[in-house]
C-alpha cells in the first residue's frame, strides 16, 4: 500500500484530451516544479465496449504548451486498457505520490465516461488523487484548506497538506462544520440552546486542535487560521473556500462517524461536485 512522505518525488497525470486536462496539467507541473518532483504524463485508449478514445499521440503531442519550458522531468506515456484500473496500476507501478485528473472531461458521452473514471480511481487509489477543475488563469496556490470532522480518517490528510503548504508557500487554514439538524436530530433543531451549542463548538476547536498538532508533525513553522462553521459538512468547506479564497482543498476520503454523525467520505464527494477549486482526496487506508 502506498505510504505518505515528507516529499512528493513522483506525480502522475492523467489527460483525456480534454481542455481540463490541459489545465490538470499545468497544475500538476507547477506542483512538482514548487516539490523537485518528477512527472509522467499519461494516456489511456480506452479498448473495448464500442468507446471512442483519442489517439494517444495526438493527446499527448496536445500538451507540448504545458510541458515545454517545465523545470523538472517529464515523460509521456501511453497504455490501454480500462481507463480507472489503468491509471490507478500506473501510478501505483511508478510510485507516484499523487495522481492528478481533470474533474470533467470531453463533451457527451466522454464527459459522463470521464465522471464516472474519475470516482472508480477515487475507489480504487491507494494513491491520494488531486481533482482539477476547469478554469482559466495560471495556478497559484496562497491558501490552502485542510477540513476535519475530528476523525483520525480526516487527520490523515495532515500530513500531505502540511508539505504541500510548505512547498507551495501557503498559509494552512481548518473548518469544522457544526450542523445542528445533526446535533438535534430533525425535529428538535429549534430547541437546541446555546449552551449546549457552545459544548459542540469546543468539541470542534478540540478536534481542529488536534489536527493543528498534526500538521506540526510535519511542519512546526505552520501558522494555522481555524473556524468553527454551523452548516452541513460539505457547505461549510464550500462557505469556507470561498469566503477565503481557497486555492487548494486537501481531505480524506473518509472520516468516522464524530460524536454528530458526520462522516467525511460523503462529504468529499459533495465537495468534488460543488467545490470549483483543486480538491486533493488522501485515501483513507492511507
Amino acid at each position: 500500500m502506498h505510504t505518505l512522505t515528507d516529499m512528493l518525488d513522483r506525480i502522475c497525470i492523467g489527460v483525456d484530451g480534454s481542455d481540463c486536462a490541459r489545465r490538470a496539467t499545468a497544475v500538476g507541473i507547477a506542483i512538482a516544479e514548487a516539490a523537485g518532483a518528477e512527472v509522467d504524463v499519461v494516456h489511456v485508449e480506452v479498448t473495448g465496449r464500442g468507446i471512442e478514445s483519442w489517439d494517444s499521440q495526438a493527446v499527448l503531442e496536445d500538451l507540448d504548451d504545458a510541458i515545454e519550458g517545465a523545470s523538472v522531468s517529464v515523460e509521456r506515456h501511453a497504455i490501454d486498457g480500462p481507463a480507472a484500473a489503468s491509471i490507478v496500476e500506473f501510478a501505483t507501478d511508478r510510485d507516484a505520490d499523487m495522481l492528478v485528473l481533470g474533474r470533467r472531461g470531453l463533451g457527451g458521452v466522454s464527459d459522463r465516461l470521464l465522471g464516472s473514471v474519475v470516482h472508480a480511481v477515487l475507489r480504487r487509489s491507494t494513491v491520494p488523487v488531486l481533482t482539477v477543475p476547469d478554469r482559466t488563469g495560471p495556478f497559484e496556490c496562497t491558501d490552502l484548506l485542510v477540513p476535519t470532522d475530528g476523525s483520525e480518517a480526516a487527520e490523515r490528510a495532515a500530513p500531505l497538506g502540511a508539505t504541500l503548504a510548505g512547498q507551495l508557500d501557503a498559509s494552512v487554514h481548518s473548518c469544522y462544520a457544526l450542523d445542528l439538524l445533526t446535533v438535534a436530530g430533525p425535529f428538535n433543531a429549534g430547541g437546541v440552546d446555546e449552551g449546549t451549542i457552545a459544548g459542540y463548538e469546543e468539541d470542534g476547536r478540540a478536534a481542529m486542535d488536534r489536527l493543528v498538532e498534526r500538521l506540526h508533525e510535519t511542519d512546526s513553522r505552520l501558522p494555522v487560521e481555524t473556524d468553527v462553521i454551523r452548516d452541513v459538512p460539505h457547505a461549510a468547506i464550500r462557505e469556507y473556500a470561498r469566503d477565503h479564497d481557497i486555492d487548494l482543498i486537501v481531505m480524506s476520503s473518509t472520516g468516522g462517524s464524530s460524536a454528530l454523525g458526520q462522516v467525511l467520505g460523503s462529504t468529499a464527494d459533495r465537495v468534488l461536485r460543488t467545490v470549483d477549486v483543486p480538491v486533493l482526496v488522501v485515501m483513507s487506508g492511507q
